[in-house]
């Protein structure tokens, strides 16, 4: 990863403004790698291409990137967002400074400087469980009890990302990804239909229990009293990618999704 103090500098000096960080989502967009980690195509369009500075990809990698070229939709193109179909797909491309890329990943897009110096990794830690008090806290705070939970990591700074599944109430079903900080918990919630016994409720194929190890953490950040985390979150044929945003309340908002359809051709 990248020096916090000189990535900041490399954002700044490059050409082009620098995103305020009151619009993290602003100017950006998720995206995806080719297959030799040289280049990366946007999923959504991007207002101003030459202000992107930099890919932020899991583990909150952070590498200097540059406006390549606005691609056209080529003859073959299979309408998959996947490496094998990169050079047909149309879509703003941006090659890597150094090719630090990784075939296939998905990475956020930003000129944002402040979020890229920010942006802190969210690590599996072996043995961890999720905390009982914590536990209560959250089953208090839905009015539900808790009927599964798992961690899916943890940063250096002390906070645990959790996700959690909720007893259902009628046909209401609810799961939520779930950040622990020393003082509070911060909740991004999936609502969604109990259609019985078995039933898929948030995915299909879920069998009506949410699958953790669909859940990718690219990074994670605290921005003054701001709290922005880039999610993945892996379908049966494709992947959903959100930069929510919590501000003054303790709920995550989505600031900006994106959507990678992989399966079947």
């Amino acid at each position: 990863m990248l020096r916090c103090a000189w990535l900041a500098s490399l954002l700044l000096g490059g050409a082009g403004a620098v995103v305020a960080q009151d619009s993290v989502a602003l100017n950006a967009s998720f995206g995806y790698v080719n297959a030799d980690g040289s280049e990366i195509i946007a999923l959504e369009a991007v207002a101003t291409p030459a202000e992107i500075r930099a890919a932020i990809c899991s583990g909150a990698r952070v590498a200097p990137v540059s406006f390549a070229r606005e691609q056209d939709q080529q003859e073959g193109d299979d309408g998959r967002a996947v490496a094998t179909n990169f050079a047909r797909e149309s879509g703003d491309v941006f090659r890597f400074l150094g090719g630090n890329g990784r075939a296939n990943e998905t990475c956020y897009l930003t000129a944002d400087s402040g979020l890229a110096a920010a942006a802190t990794p969210v690590t599996v830690r072996a043995g961890r469980g999720c905390d009982a008090l914590r536990l209560r806290e959250a089953a208090l705070a839905k009015g539900r009890a808790v009927v599964h939970c798992w961690p899916l990591g943890g940063t250096s700074g002390g906070a645990d990302v959790l996700a959690i599944q909720f007893a259902v109430v009628d046909t209401s079903a609810l799961a939520s990804v779930v950040v622990a900080e020393r003082d509070q918990l911060l909740y991004y919630d999936q609502p969604a239909t109990y259609r019985g016994p078995g039933g898929d409720i948030w995915r299909a194929d879920d069998g009506g229990t949410l699958a953790p190890d669909a859940f990718g953490i690219l990074f994670y950040c605290r921005l003054g009293t701001r709290r922005v985390m880039a999610l993945t979150w892996v379908g049966a044929e494709g992947e959903d990618s959100y930069l929510l945003v919590a501000d003054s309340t303790r709920t995550f908002r989505t600031a900006a999704q994106s959507y990678r359809h992989w399966a079947p051709e």
